[in-house]
């Protein structure tokens, strides 16, 4: 299975529902119902400290910053390595996306 964000939707309004997501999604062309397994819509809040992850089966999971610290966005291309279909592993991912800047940098 390829886990793949299909989508990335900046300042959403992370107070809606499952239909309000699906609704903001929708405007942008992205029908969250046709989801396969392993595909992903993410929307981040403006403050860039919460998102909310839509998935296939009308699944949604939530993140939210420890803290309320701005979120490190490079661990969004992460996701799909680090979210195992309950929880998202931020710190890992985190750590992942240090260590390649870092390889990066001594090449």
């Amino acid at each position: 299975m390829i886990n793949r964000i299909v989508r990335v939707i900046f300042d959403a309004d992370l107070r809606c529902s499952h239909d309000g997501l699906r609704e903001t999604a929708k405007k942008l062309k992205v029908l969250v119902d046709d989801l396969h397994t392993g595909e992903y819509v993410v929307f981040i809040n403006s403050k860039k400290n919460m998102l909310k992850l839509f998935a296939a089966n009308n699944t949604i999971a939530h993140f939210k910053t420890p803290d309320q610290r701005k979120m490190n966005l490079n661990v969004i291309a992460q996701i799909p390595k680090f979210f195992n279909g309950r929880e998202l592993k931020y710190d890992d991912a985190l750590k992942k996306v240090i260590e390649e800047q870092f390889s990066k940098r001594k090449n």
